[in-house]
């Protein structure tokens, strides 16, 4: 009896450790989502370290060239004195969503965004992925969302790209021409690629009926996000991923992103005043579709209500 009690003892022993480790060796987030734990864990006592585990959250291997630019990061990097007053009221990775983060959002990212363009240009760099365009950047996020219906993650009103290029173009920015970059297979059915490419060609007329020339770009997660970066200047979407991109870009002001929130039922929580970066207009939710009886895939009423203002 005494030789099963050790030993079952052992077991425990032994599996309590394995699973600890799994828990350190936390696997690594998507791009976006990594950018803005990198900074902002910068605020906590445990800082976001190196990962150990080259798989994202689904247990997919990582693009090798992912895994190199995450090495290159400086790890030891601490905020600017003036970064290091503030106080975010959310998990470090979800510091780019403002509904999570606390009245210190705007004036946070603001202050980091000098440094960590200097950060992201040296690691990009290192790793020989400097992608500089000569116009205007827009993400299109169209693949797994909105088909999902997150809370977080809407697509976005027509309205929203018009405000974009309008405050652009006052800035003396050339938005004749514009790359929009988008990848309809992320994590996508068959079903939702092609309501995807719908939704796509539905905003390129809407674009091209303003006089505005339209390429696209589908390259790979750092390629895309090294064009965003580099921009001169970058209309995101509901998106980590742009929204780390447009850090190198929030001080001059070329760095524009729709109303960010959180769905809640029939409501959308959202700082009532927004930073200047920021569209002041939520964008289509999942409840306008849900009350008019559709879904995402019913692309030709869907759109109806994208171009109808709010």
């Amino acid at each position: 009896m005494l030789y099963l009690t050790a030993a079952l003892t052992i077991c425990l022993l032994l599996g309590l450790i394995y699973a600890v480790s799994k828990l350190l060796e936390r696997p690594v987030q998507h791009l976006g989502n990594f950018v803005v734990e990198f900074f902002a864990s910068r605020l906590t006592k445990r800082p976001s370290r190196c990962p150990t585990r080259w798989t994202d959250r689904l247990g997919a291997t990582l693009e090798p060239e992912l895994v190199e630019f995450y090495r290159r990061m400086p790890y030891a990097f601490t905020l600017e004195p003036a970064a290091q007053g503030y106080r975010l009221e959310c998990e470090a990775r979800s510091a780019w969503e403002p509904a999570r983060c606390g009245p210190d959002y705007a004036a946070f990212w603001e202050s980091v965004a000098p440094s960590a363009s200097k950060v992201l240009d040296e690691a990009l760099s290192g790793i020989d992925c400097v992608r500089r365009q000569d116009r205007p950047v827009i993400h299109f996020r169209c693949s797994d969302v909105p088909f999902i219906m997150s809370e977080v993650y809407h697509l976005q009103r027509f309205e929203y790209y018009a405000w974009a290029l309008e405050r652009l173009a006052s800035l003396g920015i050339d938005c004749a021409r514009v790359l929009l970059v988008t990848d309809s297979a992320h994590r996508s059915t068959p079903a939702d690629q092609a309501a995807a490419s719908e939704y796509q060609a539905a905003l390129e007329r809407f674009l091209s009926a303003r006089g505005v020339e339209v390429e696209t770009q589908r390259g790979t997660t750092l390629e895309d996000f090294s064009t965003m970066f580099y921009a001169p200047a970058l209309i995101g979407a509901a998106s980590s991923l742009s929204f780390a991109a447009g850090l190198s870009k929030l001080a001059a002001g070329t760095y524009l992103c729709p109303k960010l929130g959180v769905e809640d039922g029939q409501s959308f929580r959202s700082p009532s005043e927004t930073p200047a970066w920021m569209h002041p207009k939520a964008p289509l939710l999942h409840g306008e579709l849900r009350r008019a009886g559709l879904s995402y895939h019913e692309v030709e009423e869907v759109v109806k209500l994208l171009e109808s203002s709010r």
